[in-house]
């Protein structure tokens, strides 16, 4: 018998249309007796509704349609001889079972990825009430010195309790004032924070970021998140890792105020 190769869809056709022939000629070769016919027909039957079911075959290919034919032909005269229980399923009908098992397929997919993403949203809310609450007063840090990473969780610098800024180094490349004022580590202004909205050192409006996180520029296209400690950018990628207020964080990540 033909083996049955499963390497490409053109070789899965053909080879299917080979086995559908041999047990054909089985059927048909003049030593069969009425148990070899019966045996081999069944065969055939039986391969061709599992392939075409598992989509293996194109009921619309030309050979095939051949060979359906035959066995067509060889199934009435097998009802009429001795067999009149003897029915082949239609091709449609396997077609629309078939279609029917994808349909239910892709149906419990999209069940699980809902499942899924209600879990995370579900967990996500539970993470976010664990949370500290977001600070009011701009003079502190909670006396904390919270530490920058980057995607690959490498310390990338530092701010202190007193809202100093520091490389990974420990050098100090500028802080935050108790107005919202930011300087440079020469102490020149180079920017602003009020109110959600970040300003360079002229007074024009650069970006801000909303009580959720998100993070925007001056034309209101979302640049990043940054929320239950994970910084992300606009494609939701993450880009760091900080515990530090997300006003800071964003200032340190987003807006380019330090140079590292």
């Amino acid at each position: 018998m033909p083996a049955y190769d499963t390497s490409s869809e053109e070789t899965k056709q053909s080879s299917t249309c080979d086995v559908l022939q041999f047990y054909i000629d089985k059927v048909n070769a003049p030593s069969a007796g009425a148990n070899s016919k019966e045996y081999y027909l069944a065969q055939a039957n039986a391969t061709r509704e599992m392939r075409l079911y598992k989509g293996d075959i194109s009921a619309k290919d030309a050979r095939y349609q051949q060979l359906y034919k035959q066995l067509q032909s060889l199934y009435a005269s097998m009802r009429s001889e001795y067999k009149q229980t003897w029915k082949m399923k239609d091709d449609n009908v396997i077609i629309k079972e078939r279609e029917a098992y994808l349909a239910e397929q892709k149906r419990q997919a999209e069940q699980k990825e809902t499942e899924r993403k209600q879990q995370a949203e579900q967990a996500a809310r539970r993470a976010s009430t664990t949370q500290p609450t977001r600070q009011t007063s701009i003079t502190s840090n909670s006396g904390n010195v919270e530490k920058f990473y980057n995607g690959s969780n490498q310390h990338i610098g530092h701010i202190n309790g007193s809202l100093d800024v520091f490389n990974k180094n420990n050098q100090k490349i500028g802080r935050i004032g108790s107005d919202g004022r930011i300087f440079s580590k020469t102490n020149s202004m180079i920017g602003k924070f009020s109110n959600g909205s970040y300003y360079n050192k002229n007074n024009q409006f650069i970006g801000k970021i909303g009580e959720d996180g998100s993070v925007r520029n001056k034309n209101n296209q979302l640049i990043g998140k940054i929320s239950n400690g994970r910084v992300a950018n606009a494609s939701n990628q993450t880009i760091g890792y900080t515990k530090a207020d997300r006003r800071w964080a964003a200032a340190f990540y987003f807006f380019n105020y330090f140079i590292w």
